[in-house]
């Protein structure tokens, strides 16, 4: 999720600069020139403009990080993960989360991501089944704990990736 926040606020910086100093040009013509009849129409449109594309990013924020599955997932384990792993009697200091690097279709229209937690002595396994509701995904909570072995589930012997999530209470 701090990926997509590093995005949309360099998106913003690159459409909004050019608008700022468009603002900026404009004062500094009508000073020159001592003409301030359309200082305050171009000033209250690059103030108009910038509000615009403001909030347009936060709009199009939310909908990434409710449309994005992975986005959807991180948000459910920081929420969630140390409640988890403390009820299935898991390690909770130190535990680093990685995401499955492909995301599985079900039969019933769901999608599963795996998440591993890797502790200093262990890693423990859970799915997450996901379904669409609209234009967002939603956690069909419990999740599932994967106690079997590993040969049950070869999606667990694929990629995973690091997400930084820091555990808390």
């Amino acid at each position: 999720m701090k990926d997509a926040i590093v995005v949309f606020v360099g998106i913003g910086v690159l459409i909004l600069l050019p608008l700022i100093f468009f603002g900026i040009r404009s004062i500094i013509e009508s000073r020159k020139e001592k003409d301030s009849r359309y200082l305050l129409l171009r000033l209250s449109g690059t103030i108009l403009a910038c509000a615009v594309v403001i909030i347009l990013l936060f709009y199009i924020y939310n909908f990434t990080i409710e449309y994005q599955l992975p986005l959807v997932a991180e948000r459910y384990i920081k929420k969630e993960a140390y409640a988890l792993l403390e009820e299935q009697g898991w390690e909770t200091d130190g535990v680093s989360v990685y995401f499955s690097e492909n995301v599985y279709d079900n039969e019933d229209g769901t999608k599963t991501i795996y998440i591993e937690f890797q502790g200093a002595e262990e890693s423990n396994y859970i799915s997450l089944d996901m379904k669409m509701v609209g234009n967002r995904w939603e956690v069909n909570p419990p999740p599932n704990v994967i106690t079997v072995d590993d040969e049950e589930y070869p999606e667990i012997n694929r990629r995973f990736y690091s997400v930084g999530i820091k555990l808390a209470r």
